[in-house]
């Protein structure tokens, strides 16, 4: 039989150390990632979105509670909010560490010129 895979099954940190909040540590965020890494895990998935300043920040919903849009936040906003930026995350992971992004989109993409 024909081997698909060279490597064995490995563990991915689902939005850093898990969904929801685990030990105090909200999901994606840099401390669900350290929290990840610290524990052993060589491969993390996170969610992103695209704010208003097209920025990549972390998000699995596209609605945050109270009912505010990470398509209509500015960078300023999402900082605020604690959003945790995709950039800090790739300085942040040690190079050893595989990342799976999962890009989500929302209706408010389709409306977006084709060249963004």
């Amino acid at each position: 039989m024909r081997r698909i895979f060279d490597d064995v099954p490995v563990l991915c940190g689902h939005r850093g150390s898990g969904a929801g909040v685990v030990d105090g540590r909200r999901e994606n965020t840099l401390a669900s990632f350290r929290a990840a890494v610290d524990a052993g895990l060589r491969w993390v998935e996170v969610d992103v979105r695209v704010n208003a300043d097209r920025v990549l920040v972390a998000s699995h919903d596209p609605v945050l509670e109270g009912g505010r849009y990470i398509a209509d936040l500015t960078s300023a906003e999402t900082d605020e909010l604690e959003l945790m930026r995709l950039a800090d995350l790739l300085d942040e992971l040690p190079p050893d560490v595989a990342l799976d992004v999962d890009v989500k989109t929302s209706l408010e993409d389709a409306l977006l010129a084709r060249e963004q």
